[in-house]
């Protein structure tokens, strides 16, 4: 979940990717409400996958094509099992899917790893994690893949592994950050920032980066609030940051935040749409996308655009 950038925006501060400003502009409904699940950009069309629907997992793969505001089924080959609270990302126009929960409480915990081609609309099975864990982040850079932070089933943990998709291994990293889930994570200048989150009952409104060049960490400012579940994605040298929840899983809220790489600093946009939580994040070159997801406790299947 709650993976959502773009790499080959990361240090492009070009004025074709227009500044956020908070105008909100409700898209077509996907047919499947669901929460905990994945949604990835890829060549204008958004793929949906997982996550819970009421008391059972979704099985529904579900595609939505920019151009026409149009959902529809998704009958792929070789599909994962059902999941929720997998993390995701985008790597060379294909869809990377990574470990989650196979049930509706959290257990039992996933470990399994696949990758989507829709030129050929097939699943294929990588090696698994080296590590049991759902609620955690997946960034592309560079030709690898970054695993940060998640849930074990028991408590949130704070491993950092990399995933090279030519030789299928994966490498544990050391990491000083603390633990987290439910955090988000996004691709600037070929580094991996890390929003908000929580650690046990505490929530998080830390901003770090990691260099995985120099093997480094840099601090930045915090967010203006401690959040997590939220939808957020980056575009040019901005990060964009919509609802979430207060409290880790009831108080959810309709705020929308913008972080600035070249001033260091947050700002508050706008609020809009329905305060909401547990959803996904898309990012594409125009807009941040906010779909399905938590409001109260009645699932949703609606897409907002944020500009």
């Amino acid at each position: 979940m709650l993976e959502m950038q773009l790499q080959q925006l990361g240090g492009n501060n070009s004025p074709s990717f227009p500044l956020l400003t908070g105008s909100y502009k409700q898209l077509a409904t996907a047919s499947v409400p669901r929460d905990s699940h994945n949604t990835e950009h890829i060549d204008g069309k958004f793929y949906s996958i997982g996550g819970s629907y009421n008391t059972t997992l979704n099985s529904v793969m579900e595609v939505y094509d920019l151009e026409t505001d149009v959902w529809s089924v998704l009958e792929s080959q070789n599909p994962p099992p059902v999941r929720q609270g997998a993390a995701s990302c985008v790597l060379d126009g294909k869809l990377y899917l990574f470990a989650g929960s196979g049930g509706p409480i959290w257990s039992p915990m996933l470990k399994d790893a696949y990758c989507f081609d829709p030129e050929t609309n097939a699943w294929t099975r990588l090696a698994d994690l080296p590590y049991y864990v759902a609620l955690h982040s997946a960034v592309a850079i560079l030709g690898k893949i970054y695993l940060m932070g998640g849930f074990n089933g028991s408590s949130p943990i704070n491993t950092l592994a990399e995933y090279n998709p030519v030789t299928d291994t994966w490498r544990n990293i050391p990491n000083p950050q603390g633990y987290q889930h439910g955090h988000s994570a996004h691709v600037i200048n070929n580094r991996m920032f890390l929003v908000g989150g929580v650690a046990g009952s505490t929530l998080l409104n830390r901003c770090v980066a990691y260099d995985p060049v120099t093997d480094t960490w840099t601090a930045y400012a915090s967010s203006p609030l401690g959040n997590t579940y939220h939808y957020a994605g980056a575009l040019g040298r901005y990060i964009y940051m919509f609802g979430g929840s207060y409290n880790s899983n009831t108080t959810h809220h309709n705020r929308l935040f913008r972080f600035s790489l070249d001033s260091n600093t947050w700002v508050e946009l706008p609020a809009g749409a329905t305060a909401r939580y547990f959803g996904d994040g898309v990012i594409t070159d125009k807009a941040l996308y906010l779909h399905g997801g938590l409001v109260g406790t009645t699932l949703q299947g609606e897409l907002w655009e944020i500009t």
